[in-house]
């Protein structure tokens, strides 16, 4: 992650050799002719860099893959252990299509939020270092100014992100009420074709994707408008560095090569800090689909084996009944 980062800043670095260095010497010694090696070397330290980045992405894209998709495949075994360890009472009690949209949907949102949305956070938060160590070095004010608009970003994606995490919860719950009604109807479709109430058990579905359609439209709006916010609000910066940095080329205190280089970096820096607000979104809507995954696994069965219990050993086929009672669910 840090190289990446580092490579980061390769090409705005290479941007301002451009043009405060090598063009202008390239025009000084036109009269006595062009000399191409210093570009041919250029080009070359440039390809050179994009390999680079692009091997090192690929090892820290399988790294990431390799790492979440082990950390999943352990929760799947262990969910559906512990689900067959639960007494009989909780697998009356619950639906089977609720389980398996909890065994499935939600383990698939978590498996996201360990691959993807870790990988987005962990190249970030190092390009965030990078971009703002070289910047503030660069120019100290100018950089204080840029990163004026981080904050407000911030405040937004967090207060937005608690309202995505409510909804996406009531989202997955109807997930997984749906699913349970799948499952019973069509376990039940010759019951419900003899009766002739094929239009009563449609009217129900249809309400379970009613109810679905409504959230996944509120979902989706308030995501949109919290994008959109901090997109206006992070253009500012950009805006404000431009005219001062103009200003700063015509008073002689800087020149264009640094100001364009600058310019590159700010969109870097701006750019991970979308992604981390976007990020903080996601994070929060995958949290429903955590609490949910945990709300069975901190179910604990009625019945647990003492760790001390006797070994049966091999049976001789005498049974005795002692306390046995029964009784139907209320």
């Amino acid at each position: 992650m840090a190289i990446l980062a580092t490579l980061m800043l390769a090409m705005p670095i290479a941007v301002q050799y451009l043009i405060d260095d090598l063009i202008p010497s390239l025009i000084a010694e036109a009269s006595e002719g062009i000399n191409i090696a210093p570009v041919v070397y250029f080009g070359l330290i440039l390809l050179g860099i994009y390999l680079l980045n692009i091997f090192f992405a690929y090892l820290r894209d399988y790294i990431v893959a390799y790492i979440g998709a082990n950390i999943i495949a352990n929760m799947r075994v262990q969910l559906f252990a512990h689900l067959e360890s639960l007494s009989l009472d909780f697998h009356q009690n619950h639906k089977v299509g609720e389980m398996m949209s909890r065994m499935l949907s939600d383990v698939n949102r978590i498996q996201y939020l360990l691959t993807s949305t870790l990988l987005v956070f962990l190249t970030n938060i190092f390009m965030l270092i990078a971009i703002s160590v070289y910047l503030l070095m660069t120019n100290w004010l100018l950089t204080l100014v840029a990163v004026i608009p981080v904050p407000l970003t911030i405040l937004i994606s967090n207060r937005f992100g608690i309202k995505l995490h409510f909804i996406n919860k009531k989202l997955q719950e109807t997930i997984a009420s749906f699913s349970a009604r799948l499952q019973e109807s069509f376990l039940s479709i010759k019951t419900i074709k003899a009766f002739g109430q094929e239009d009563m058990e449609k009217k129900r579905v249809e309400d379970v994707i009613d109810g679905m359609t409504k959230l996944y439209i509120k979902n989706s709006v308030t995501t949109s408008l919290t994008v959109n916010i901090v997109n206006f609000i992070n253009a500012a910066g950009p805006i404000v560095i431009l005219a001062w940095g103009t200003y700063l080329i015509a008073v002689g205190s800087m020149k264009l090569g640094a100001l364009m280089a600058f310019y590159m970096l700010l969109t870097y820096l701006y750019s991970p800090v979308q992604s981390l607000a976007s990020m903080n979104i996601e994070v929060k809507s995958a949290m429903a689909s955590v609490n949910r995954l945990f709300e069975y696994l901190d179910i604990q069965p009625r019945i647990r084996e003492r760790e001390d219990a006797i070994n049966l050993g091999r049976a001789r086929g005498h049974i005795k009944i002692e306390n046995l009672s029964f009784a139907y669910n209320s």
